[in-house]
């Protein structure tokens, strides 16, 4: 539901916190209603024990790869308020992976969450973003100035060096790796013909 890293004090390093998953994986792929009543439960569940994570452990800073209700919900908005509450000196960093969401088509959603993000801008204290055009993007539709992001490349934008290439391979043939799910809107099919396109060099 949510991807929580956090950043202790006393070390150097940052650590994922094992986050629950409820829903099977029958249901996975599915829209149905019963996915949904579980993802909610297993929302709640995950936030309540980050919210006892920070507020334990104290960690300096808790990096925030997405919030999957602020789509449609407010409902995360007074939970950063929460924190900020409960622990005034602590700093969150929020990935923005994309502009919108992949479902948001529509202007008038897309109005209601700028609004609704708009609103969390202020209690993030800074924003990782993974390309220049991208932090362009997110200045020109939410106002957030420059100075409050990061450009972080995504593991995907960089080579994988210690991939070895197979010398016996026929060298016409050129191999693609894809991480992640490869699903419709990640454009992976627009990306082969176009590289069907390119010349050799």
């Amino acid at each position: 539901v949510l991807a929580a890293h956090v950043h202790d004090k006393n070390k150097f390093h940052g650590r994922r916190l094992r986050l629950l998953s409820l829903v099977p994986a029958s249901q996975q792929t599915s829209a149905g209603k019963l996915k949904r009543i579980i993802k909610a439960a297993e929302g709640f569940i995950n936030f309540t024990f980050v919210l006892f994570y920070i507020i334990i452990k104290q960690p300096y800073v808790v990096h925030f790869q997405w919030f999957p209700y602020l789509e449609f919900s407010s409902v995360e908005i007074p939970y950063i308020k929460l924190i900020r509450l409960l622990k005034p000196n602590i700093k969150l960093v929020y990935t923005i992976h994309n502009i919108y969401p992949h479902s948001m088509n529509q202007v008038d959603r897309r109005t209601s969450y700028q609004q609704r993000f708009m609103r969390m801008v202020s209690l993030i204290d800074h924003f990782v973003v993974h390309t220049e055009t991208a932090a362009t993007e997110v200045e020109d539709a939410f106002g957030i100035d420059r100075t409050r992001m990061s450009v972080v490349p995504h593991g995907i934008f960089k080579p994988d060096y210690h991939l070895k290439k197979n010398k016996d391979s026929n060298r016409e043939k050129k191999t693609i790796i894809f991480y992640g799910a490869n699903r419709r809107n990640k454009g992976a099919d627009i990306l082969l013909d176009a590289i069907h396109l390119l010349p050799n060099e």
